[in-house]
């Protein structure tokens, strides 16, 4: 087995319908090298830089969340929820967002049309939660 065969080739083209036999076979060596090498890689990494991964993975979680912004895309429920989705994710990271916290960043994601609601927040004495 040729295991740095995807090192020095480059990936083949996608394969079509009138694909050759030898195309099909030159994609399928390069897929299977590509797949061992990838195994061999990933057996390789240390269990420190496996560690440190979830610290990478929930500072780019964090940075996603403060700086997302309301696209209007979507509806502002699906915005909502996507920021709660990732609030629990950094839970599981033991990052806990506080509620607060969490209503205060979806208030600041929102875009200038949204003006009156934040101000009809910010006037309310009670605090919003996410429950």
């Amino acid at each position: 087995m040729d295991l740095d065969y995807t090192l020095r080739v480059d990936s083949p083209a996608a394969l079509t319908a009138e694909s050759s036999t030898e195309q099909n076979a030159a994609y399928e060596n390069w897929e299977r090298s590509n797949h061992i090498s990838l195994m061999i890689m990933k057996g390789s990494i240390t269990t420190a830089i496996h560690g440190g991964s979830s610290k990478a993975h929930a500072t780019t979680r964090i940075t996603k969340m403060v700086m997302l912004k309301y696209s209007g895309s979507n509806g502002v429920r699906e915005h909502i929820l996507r920021m709660n989705d990732m609030a629990s994710q950094l839970k599981g990271l033991d990052m806990k967002i506080s509620e607060g916290f969490l209503v205060h960043l979806i208030m600041t994601s929102l875009p200038a049309q949204f003006e009156p609601f934040k101000i009809n927040y910010n006037t309310q004495k009670e605090k919003w939660k996410m429950s």
